[in-house]
């Protein structure tokens, strides 16, 4: 391997730190490597030659080619290998397209992402047989009520079969996180929003949901908890309303090679103090009643699937989210 230094100053750097540096050219062959990365990764990747790395490369090059033609300026993928997992963060060197690109990859191997992953089933299993039993207790108490009050529980069993079904979901997502191996699938656009849309339509029947109708055959690379993402986004955009009948409007702009869902609402907007932090961990506006973890779960779902997610000011009031994704 013949790597070289051979952008200005970089040797300096590259060498003082002990995690694995790669610095990929314009176009997209490594130029840069350090004596981390020259000890720790295989020849294949330190000469371009993905195919025959150990272990799936594809959301690695996925996210190093959307930083380096500029669709992203910083991007995260887990790369898997026959005897651990690295995960790489991708920054760009230049600000124009096609730039040059910095991957510094780190190990994960900590004993503790195994114990939670363990923990979270055994949580997932004793949630999903609960769910269970007050859907039954629900269609015995519906069989033997008035008819005026059966929509009621028509609700209750309703809400039961999408916490079941975001589990069963959410179990796939959970195992691929931890070996560090998210597969995307075509997952069909249509039938995703208006599921998640008539949920909370049905969670809050004051709030007016509307959106386009779009061919049932659009599909993007995600994963089953693309429902997940847009559930949380509508929900959020309700909730955080004060109106007695808040207005969410989705829709949808197509390019050859992705898709774009924004979710608008006419609520009060993004607090200034958490729009810069809006999608980390932990952050909520002063009047948010929430934990924190909705919108950073969502952006890390839309990571997980090679897409994107931008929060911004609705015209004239409101905000908007918009999630885009490659087509399938």
């Amino acid at each position: 391997m013949g790597v070289e230094h051979t952008v200005p100053g970089a040797s300096d750097v590259l060498e003082r730190t002990r995690d694995a540096v790669l610095v990929y050219d314009t176009d997209g062959d490594v130029s840069d490597a350090n004596a981390a990365a020259h000890d720790e990764l295989p020849d294949a990747l330190l000469d371009d030659a993905f195919d025959d790395a150990d272990g799936g490369t594809r959301a690695y090059r996925d996210a190093l080619t959307a930083v380096r033609v500029g669709q992203r300026d910083d991007a995260r993928a887990r790369l898997s290998l026959a005897d651990r997992t690295l995960d790489a963060r991708f920054t760009p060197v230049d600000d124009d397209p096609p730039r040059p690109v910095c991957a510094v990859l780190r190990e994960q191997d900590d004993p503790r992402v195994e114990d939670l992953a363990l923990l979270c089933r055994v949580l997932r299993h004793d949630i999903r047989n609960r769910a269970t039993i007050i859907g039954g207790w629900a269609d015995h108490l519906r069989e033997n009520a008035d008819p005026d009050e059966r929509p009621t529980y028509d609700r209750i069993t309703d809400a039961v079969d999408d916490i079941i079904r975001t589990i069963e979901t959410a179990d796939g997502m959970a195992d691929a996180v931890v070996r560090g191996q998210v597969v995307t699938e075509p997952v069909p656009l249509a039938e995703t929003l208006e599921r998640e849309a008539e949920a909370v339509r049905r969670e809050h029947p004051d709030a007016v949901v509307s959106g386009p109708d779009l061919d049932a055959d659009i599909a993007v690379e995600a994963t089953p908890m693309l429902g997940t993402v847009f559930y949380n986004l509508l929900q959020n955009a309700v909730v955080h309303n004060p109106a007695s009948e808040p207005h969410v409007t989705v829709s949808v702009d197509r390019t050859p090679d992705t898709v774009t869902v924004s979710v608008a609402d006419d609520g009060p907007g993004i607090p200034p103090d958490c729009a810069e932090t809006l999608f980390e961990r932990g952050e909520q506006g002063a009047e948010s009643r929430g934990n924190g973890l909705g919108l950073y779960l969502v952006k890390k779902f839309v990571d997980a699937f090679g897409g994107d997610i931008t929060a911004g000011a609705n015209d004239p009031t409101g905000a908007v989210f918009a999630v885009t994704l490659r087509r399938a």
